[in-house]
């Protein structure tokens, strides 16, 4: 028999769970508890109110910002995700979620609510390629894709495509995600790109023109061009395809025409003019948003100042490189803050080593290309930088300056200029960042040396710089394609990538597969084909900054690298002993897959 206390308690449990908590005081009591540090606490008080307001957008918002500050991160993307698919108009939530997804591989991205990632597609401040990323994946393991891809590994991709094209439900096309991934992203998955390849495939052998006009094919279409211009036309075509196309008794629709050939090819030709041959109506304005997006750029060159002639032979041989092939193509990205870069930067100089941040202070971007890191730099640093970034691509230079317009980046200058030459700046700058540029320059150090001559007494360097145990299997298959005697025009590209994607270069090509770069052309093209690569290891890095009297603050790497690492050194919390992370290393040689990243100072 129950005793007293016991009847109590229950009374107690039953009334908690029919009295509704209540919002307001329950997020009062999380903040709180939050600012004591209790975080699993702040995490309780929003559950609870969750339970009793389970599609309440701002507690899940709010839930996701405590998970995170405790370092889950998959947990905080599907809060914000969750906040998102309730209330689609949760911007500080698409803003919170494209931050994750940006900067970690969620270990199960299928499991975000697809309404929340739909939501996420409306925002333009958001990096919408890692959206579209985490769109994919989930696309994969869901109806239609799911079963379309098992029917390809199993029986032919050309079968899975005619399964999809043929499905009397029309799923495929009517697939909100796929089509806004599609649209807004680059996929990285290879077995959509085998599905991929083989719908262009039979939209262009055999489906009936006029079809394309009706909904929703022509959205699907739409889509799937949309596709092919975010990475760059770079998937295979087969032979027969190639046949048809160039047989000039086949009359082909400009949409289907656009799958197979650069934008930049066709936009001038008569059957690519406003007008009706251009049905969908959707793809003439696509159409007339590029076409607009090229004129500015030309009249932005015509303005774009030139420090002084590239003399040096491999600068020019680089800026060719990139005048043809402007890398990275970006369209949309993480805007960060106003002067957001103040509390990362303290981590490493602590907080008087960021006093110039006061006052009008200058920052040099050295080898900008199409201007990313440039503007999310100008905006992180905040109204009182003004930035200046170089490179040596005019083509990359315009891009760059497009895109600053469009995102209202503040006192951001642009200049074709060779590090080389950058003591003709005639200036001194209080920061100056070089992420992946040194590596490929005729001499990796002369640049370096330029660069601290450029930067104040007690200024600081963000330095990239490419390790030559991360990209070991890049430099064998650098030699395979050597050896093939493969070139870095298109068409080789197109034909490396079928050689990885068929299993043809092992273990090395599976790996690349992996990555980000490898599924654009200009990006596999940067990856594997650059005309000049350097790679550099942790002694060599010690060496060189101690002969140009540099100061190194820390490597700059995420959270579980910064975990493992205390865990291995617990006497080098700081992370400052270079022979310690050379070993680090040598026993995780995955550690600097993209490459070193590094802050150095310059003694007062």
């Amino acid at each position: 028999m129950a005793t007293r206390k016991q009847r109590d308690s229950k009374k107690r449990n039953r009334r908690s769970r029919t009295t509704p908590i209540d919002r307001g005081e329950a997020v009062r009591a999380s903040w709180a508890a939050a600012e004591r540090g209790d975080l699993r606490a702040a995490q309780r008080h929003l559950k609870k109110a969750i339970k009793s307001h389970p599609n309440d957008a701002e507690l899940h918002h709010n839930l996701g910002e405590i998970v995170i500050a405790s370092g889950d991160v998959e947990a905080a993307a599907q809060c914000f995700a969750l906040a998102l698919a309730f209330n689609p108009s949760q911007r500080p939530s698409a803003e919170r979620l494209s931050e994750i997804v940006a900067q970690f591989e969620l270990a199960e991205p299928q499991a975000l609510p697809m309404a929340g990632l739909v939501a996420a597609f409306a925002y333009d401040r958001c990096d919408l390629h890692a959206i579209a990323s985490v769109g994919f994946s989930k696309c994969t393991v869901e109806p239609p894709l799911v079963d379309l891809i098992a029917t390809g590994r199993e029986c032919n991709w050309q079968a899975a495509a005619q399964d999809g094209l043929g499905h009397s439900d029309q799923s495929l096309f009517t697939h909100e995600l796929l089509r806004l991934s599609l649209a807004h992203g680059i996929n990285r998955v290879p077995d959509l790109e085998n599905l991929f390849c083989a719908l262009r495939r039979e939209l262009l052998l055999a489906w009936p023109p006029e079809r394309l006009l009706e909904e929703p094919v022509a959205g699907f279409a739409l889509a799937l061009f949309q596709q092919c211009l975010n990475s760059e036309h770079v998937w295979h075509e087969t032979v027969e395809e190639h046949a048809y196309r160039h047989d000039v008794d086949n009359q082909i629709p400009p949409l289907i025409h656009a799958l197979y050939e650069p934008l930049e090819r066709l936009i001038d030709l008569p059957t690519f003019m406003v007008g009706a041959a251009l049905a969908p109506d959707r793809f003439g304005e696509v159409i007339a948003a590029r076409r607009a997006e090229r004129d500015q750029e030309a009249a932005l060159a015509n303005s774009l100042p030139v420090l002084c002639p590239l003399k040096n032979g491999v600068s020019n041989q680089v800026a060719q490189q990139y005048e043809n092939s402007p890398y990275p193509r970006w369209t949309k990205l993480n805007l960060p803050s106003l002067a957001s870069k103040r509390p990362h930067l303290e981590k490493f100089v602590g907080t008087d080593g960021t006093d110039f941040f006061d006052a009008p202070f200058h920052v040099l971007i050295a080898g900008c290309g199409t201007g990313r890191q440039a503007i999310q730099s100008a905006h992180a640093y905040g109204l009182n930088a003004q930035t200046l970034a170089i490179d040596l691509s005019r083509a990359s230079l315009t891009y760059a300056s497009r895109k600053a317009a469009a995102y209202g980046t503040p006192n951001i200058r642009f200049m074709q200029a060779d590090i080389l030459d950058a003591h003709q700046l005639a200036r001194k700058f209080d920061v100056i960042e070089c992420m992946g540029v040194l590596h490929h320059m005729a001499d990796p150090l002369a640049g370096w040396h330029k660069l601290s001559d450029c930067l104040k007494p007690g200024g600081v360097m963000m330095l990239g710089l490419y390790s030559e145990i991360a990209r070991a299997d890049i430099v064998r298959l650098r030699a395979a394609i050597a050896s093939e005697g493969l070139t870095a025009s298109n068409d080789d590209i197109r034909q490396f990538r079928h050689q990885v994607l068929r299993g043809r270069l092992g273990d090395d090509g599976a790996t690349i597969s992996k990555t980000i770069d490898f599924f654009s052309l200009s990006g596999c093209r940067d990856l594997v084909f650059h005309t000049q690569e350097h790679r550099t290891s942790i002694p060599e890095l010690s060496n060189t900054m101690e002969d140009l009297g540099l100061e190194f603050l820390g490597f700059s790497v995420n959270k579980s690298v910064e975990l493992s690492y205390r865990e291995a050194y617990p006497g080098d919390p700081a992370g400052l002993s270079l022979a310690n992370w050379d070993q680090f290393e040598m026993d995780n040689p995955e550690t600097f897959r993209a490459m070193y990243k590094f802050w150095c100072r310059k003694p007062a």
